[in-house]
């Protein structure tokens, strides 16, 4: 009988370890949303900054050119410039909403754990978050894609106009 009683407050100390990761985990997950929000501000105002700096500095050597010439790869450079910012401000928002969402399953495990009602639909939840994650990553690497692709039609463009 002392045996079981031993076996019992071995597993009440895992269930408290388990449910105080899960609690840290939540921690790191509101964590990892103020960040996402943290640098969505940092983001737009350096691209912004740089976009503004690139516009000025070609428009102002594009126009000792004769206004015949045709600037597409500049153009579809901004675009593509403006698109990877736009996708990076997508990702930023699906990042953070998956992040509250992976916090609100962890609560849910900790309510689990400790003997309280669960969020009823937790695996709606954790199905959304997926979505989520996906997304972002779906988001982020267009973001790349367009900002590879726009560097490489600024280059073509320095080395076609100069």
């Amino acid at each position: 009988m002392a045996q079981a009683n031993s076996e019992t407050e071995e597993e009440v100390l895992k269930k408290q370890i388990y449910v105080s990761r899960l609690e840290a985990h939540c921690d790191d997950c509101k964590e990892a949303s103020k960040y996402a929000i943290q640098r969505f501000d940092i983001l737009i105002i350096t691209l912004s900054s740089g976009a503004l700096m690139f516009s000025i500095s070609f428009l102002k050597d594009v126009g000792k050119l004769p206004p015949h010439h045709n600037f597409w790869d500049l153009k579809i450079a901004w675009a593509l410039f403006g698109s990877a910012i736009i996708s990076n401000l997508f990702s930023q928002v699906t990042s953070y909403y998956a992040n509250k969402l992976e916090m609100k399953i962890t609560k849910s495990i900790i309510r689990k754990e400790t003997g309280k009602a669960a969020v009823p639909n937790e695996a709606a939840l954790e199905q959304k978050k997926d979505q989520l994650n996906a997304t972002t990553i779906i988001l982020n690497g267009l973001s790349f894609f367009f900002f590879i692709v726009g560097v490489a039609l600024l280059i073509v463009f320095m080395f076609t106009h100069f």
